[in-house]
């Protein structure tokens, strides 16, 4: 198990999904989290948690997308989008 730890950081990615409006009113503070090594937007789900289901083109919507990538990249984060 000591060889284990020693290169879990290395062997394991912590990806987080930014796929509710206050994960997005919190991103900078969770890209900033030691260990999280990239950031992942599910559009369908954030988009109902703005109250606007399946509407991924809102103007809102893609902002708030956009928000979760301004932070990614600040923190040199990877980047998923479903």
């Amino acid at each position: 198990i000591a060889d284990y730890v020693a290169r879990a950081n290395e062997d394991i990615a912590v990806i987080v999904q930014a796929e509710h409006i206050e994960a997005v009113q919190h991103i900078d503070a969770i890209a900033a989290t030691p260990g999280v090594d990239a950031l992942f937007v599910g559009p369908f789900d954030l988009s109902l948690s703005m109250g606007k289901a399946g509407q991924v083109d809102d103007p809102e919507v893609v902002a708030a997308i956009a928000r979760v990538e301004e932070a990614g990249r600040a923190q040199g984060l990877a980047l998923g989008y479903f």
